[in-house]
């Protein structure tokens, strides 16, 4: 069954318990993909976010980015936004304080100069 999510889905209930499901069979170690496709306004963003939600309160750690215009001229641009914030606080739990890898150099804001 569906859970709540902040905002109800309207009509949306068989989407969102696929992607419950798909979660709980990740979290169970048989990760796949899901790929949500329709016009504008039908409600995309709203159940990924409800997804998101749910992956989140089931202990799964989400990673999320956003593709826009800008990133086309940057080769991985959108990977990059993926992956930089867990693979930084990865490094800063390993090393704290010290950095802990290569990675790690790419944000020092925290850092005396």
């Amino acid at each position: 069954m569906a859970a709540e999510h902040g905002r109800r889905l309207l009509e949306r209930e068989r989407e969102l318990a696929r992607i419950e499901q798909l979660a709980d069979e990740a979290i169970a170690g048989r990760g796949q993909a899901v790929a949500i496709e329709g016009p504008p306004g039908v409600g995309k963003t709203r159940l990924l976010e409800a997804g998101r939600d749910y992956a989140r309160q089931a202990g799964m750690q989400v990673l999320t980015a956003r593709a826009t215009e800008l990133e086309r001229s940057f080769s991985f641009g959108v990977v990059r936004q993926l992956f930089a914030p867990a693979l930084l606080e990865a490094c800063w739990s390993v090393a704290p304080g010290r950095g802990g890898g290569p990675l790690a150099a790419a944000d020092r804001s925290d850092q005396p100069a």
